[in-house]
């Protein structure tokens, strides 16, 4: 190959420039989903420190939060009890706070077998 033919080969290439990441519309769309979820998840957490007293706090975490369901997971029965029973009020706190939400699920802390 010629120093002519290099010449013109690297004028016939493709241009590559630089795009922005995450400057596409799917993640685009895929950042702003994460960010409501992040924001969703937050104000759950925020609600759940001011509603539940320290010892429940303290064994209660929140799993996920899915087409309008937060999930709730409790390590203890007794402790699971007790959320549920003050289940009613929890949600309607939460309700008024997250938007989304439709319904409060308590689930049990899923055991890790070895």
């Amino acid at each position: 190959m010629t120093n002519r033919q290099y010449e013109r080969l690297l004028q016939n290439r493709r241009r590559r420039t630089l795009r922005p990441l995450f400057s596409g519309v799917v993640e685009g769309r895929l950042l702003r989903a994460a960010v409501r979820s992040l924001r969703q998840r937050a104000a759950a957490e925020q609600v759940l420190e001011r509603v539940l007293p320290s010892e429940l706090l303290e064994v209660t975490s929140i799993e996920a939060f899915n087409r309008g369901t937060l999930t709730v997971s409790v390590a203890g029965g007794v402790e699971q009890a007790r959320l549920r029973r003050s289940i009613g009020r929890l949600q309607k706190e939460l309700v008024g706070v997250v938007p989304g939400l439709r319904r409060v699920q308590v689930a049990p802390v899923p055991r890790v077998e070895a």
